[in-house]
């Protein structure tokens, strides 16, 4: 960073309303973490629980204390390839809590909020980044200017036709 940071991230509460945005952009599956909750029935339900929920995610938030449970993830083989009795072919995946996902949710949206406001992101910080793909590094680095990088895959595609 070339100057000092004048502000400081304030985590600000969180409404019941922002933690139903959150749910509802969660992609619904059946499977569960440790809590055997699993985002479907997270998201059918979140009206109705929804007022603890946000208490919960809001005092974590406040605290900087996340929740033990939340912490706890189920690890699943998953089969590979091959011979199904050897254990290398498996690999091992972690389902986390449905609502540990809504608690990394609210805190990425004020962290993303606080870089983007005070513009302290290296503008060449692809990866979270929206409106960035895994194309915009490569341009970038064959790009011998650097700056004229092409919005899309596709104008890069029309500009080596041409």
């Amino acid at each position: 960073m070339t100057q000092p940071l004048r502000n400081s991230i304030f985590v600000q509460y969180v409404s019941p309303q922002d933690i139903i945005d959150i749910t509802n952009k969660i992609k619904p599956k059946y499977n569960s973490g440790q809590d055997e909750i699993s985002t479907k029935l997270m998201k059918a339900t979140i009206t109705r629980i929804i007022n603890p929920i946000t208490h919960i995610i809001n005092q974590s938030l406040q605290t900087g204390i996340v929740p033990n449970k939340m912490k706890i993830a189920k690890v699943v083989p998953i089969f590979k390839s091959s011979n199904q009795s050897l254990l290398k072919t498996y690999r091992p995946i972690s389902l986390l809590s449905a609502f540990s996902k809504v608690l990394e949710r609210a805190m990425y949206n004020q962290l993303m909020t606080f870089l983007t406001t005070n513009n302290t992101l290296y503008k060449h910080q692809y990866r979270f980044s929206p409106n960035y793909s895994t194309i915009h590094p490569i341009i970038h680095l064959l790009n011998p200017y650097g700056e004229a990088a092409p919005k899309s895959s596709l104008e890069y595609t029309l500009a080596t036709l041409m």
